[in-house]
């Protein structure tokens, strides 16, 4: 788990598309429903009610929730809704349950009207963010990079998936709630990871709400000797994963962090390896050496980089894969 939070700018499109969210509530409350009027949800009285709060507080008032007050937020609305409640846990269920109206409106405006919209800003609150790396596993590229343009002049990008940390089916008033939204990679998103799982009953971390990334610690146990190259090495290794943060555990349940991290021992065993060739001073000096000849100054971490392959800063880590679980064995083992 990678520590992210966005840049602190405004992004212009996500603050018009509050702006149209609210215009669009006005008019609902209007007619009593959620959508047009030849597509659309007719408003219970307690969705007119959910509704008028939306209206009186700014649509704003959810979408900028810190990731913190989340849980409360939830805790607030199922409890003056408690269809809610029961609307969640047959959800959780079976995804085709039947639910209450209230529901329903809820759904048509934030995900239909709202996430699912043409004006939902995802690739701006992603691009915001600036991962490289799926905050999640670490494993994984997810950065948004636009490889060309389609017949009607849209981007056409490689990018990662926006996961919503509580999920929207479940949740569907956190659908468009910038910091419920987790740019995440496939593995870590898809039915084999998070999907629609219920982040709150099983009390996963949110990654908006870590302060740093030490929550969780990699560690190798080499359980035979007698290898003689790397691959040998590799199966003598057995990859352990610590949670410091035992809030984390449910994530690294959650993502199978420990299971997929086993197929990585090869990169522990060129750790290894490098730590047992300890290199001699005098390597170090040729290469601060050359490093002065070119003009370049040299530094702890640039040094760093060169040894292990990967960004050994932590608040870099989100740059590279396997950057945190690379680095966490390195200063294990001395490198």
């Amino acid at each position: 788990m990678i520590a992210i939070k966005y840049s602190g700018s405004v992004i212009p499109s996500y603050e018009a598309f509050c702006k149209g969210f609210d215009r669009n509530v006005e008019r609902w409350l209007q007619h009593s429903y959620v959508g047009k009027s030849n597509s659309h949800v007719d408003m219970s009285d307690s969705a007119y009610r959910f509704f008028i709060e939306i209206k009186n507080v700014g649509i704003k008032k959810v979408a900028y929730l810190d990731a913190g007050s989340l849980v409360t937020f939830i805790d607030d609305v199922e409890r003056r809704y408690p269809e809610l409640v029961a609307d969640r846990h047959a959800k959780s269920v079976n995804p085709r349950a039947d639910v209450s109206q209230l529901y329903k409106c809820i759904e048509k405006a934030f995900s239909n009207y709202g996430y699912d919209s043409s004006t939902f800003p995802g690739d701006d609150l992603i691009n915001d963010l600036g991962l490289t790396v799926c905050p999640y596993c670490n494993r994984n590229f997810i950065k948004h990079i636009v490889v060309g343009q389609n017949d009607h002049g849209d981007d056409i990008a490689v990018k990662g998936q926006l996961d919503h940390f509580y999920p929207r089916s479940l949740y569907p008033y956190l659908a468009i709630t910038r910091e419920n939204l987790v740019p995440a990679c496939p593995s870590c998103n898809g039915v084999s990871g998070k999907h629609d799982k219920d982040t709150k009953e099983l009390g996963a971390v949110n990654p908006y709400t870590l302060s740093d990334n030490g929550g969780l610690r990699f560690k190798m146990k080499i359980e035979k000797k007698g290898f003689t190259n790397l691959d040998t090495c590799a199966e003598a290794i057995k990859i352990q994963v610590e949670t410091p943060n035992p809030a984390l555990e449910a994530n690294e349940q959650l993502f199978h962090i420990a299971k997929l991290y086993e197929t990585h021992a090869d990169y522990a065993a060129e750790v290894y390896f490098k730590s047992i060739l300890r290199f001699p001073q005098t390597y170090w000096n040729a290469i601060g050496k050359r490093y002065a000849q070119l003009g370049l100054a040299p530094t702890r971490e640039n040094m760093e980089r060169l040894v292990t392959g990967v960004y050994t800063n932590e608040k870099n880590y989100y740059k590279r894969p396997l950057s945190k679980f690379v680095s966490d064995i390195a200063k294990d083992e001395g490198l």
